[in-house]
């Protein structure tokens, strides 16, 4: 009678235990299935990357020194540290910006301390590039 008893019990932890198995490799399945589809559909819901804009111009060398361009969002006073950039005579620099086409930037070029041009507009407006031609 034990023996038989013992063997039920054991008939019972094994079918438990494959249930239990085969419903894990289910819960599993799922979890890997819902990572593929996030990793793969992530950029467009969470909007993710990030856009290009190149600011160029000429500046008269022998009349500027000293010359930096700097990259303000609209709602800032001050260009980040991140968005400032040396400059010296002919130059084309790129700087990283949000991927919102509606948001306004302002590039100014300055030189000792002094704003010597400044432009204001979207990103959408520029298509990308803030180009002041030639600073006399």
């Amino acid at each position: 009678m034990h023996s038989k008893l013992c063997r039920i019990a054991y008939s019972l932890r094994e079918q438990s235990t494959a249930v239990a198995g085969v419903m894990l490799r289910s819960i599993m399945y799922k979890f890997a299935s819902l990572i593929c589809v996030l990793t793969l559909t992530g950029c467009s819901f969470f909007i993710m990357g990030e856009n290009v804009l190149l600011v160029s111009a000429e500046l008269d060398s022998k009349q500027y020194k000293d010359c930096s361009i700097h990259l303000v969002l609209n709602k800032e006073i001050n260009a980040r540290d991140y968005n400032i950039q040396p400059v010296t005579g002919k130059f084309s620099e790129a700087f990283t910006v949000s991927p919102n086409r509606e948001q306004v930037y302002t590039a100014r070029v300055i030189c000792e301390s002094q704003i010597v041009a400044s432009r204001t507009a979207k990103y959408s407006e520029v298509a990308g590039e803030f180009n002041f031609d030639k600073i006399d």
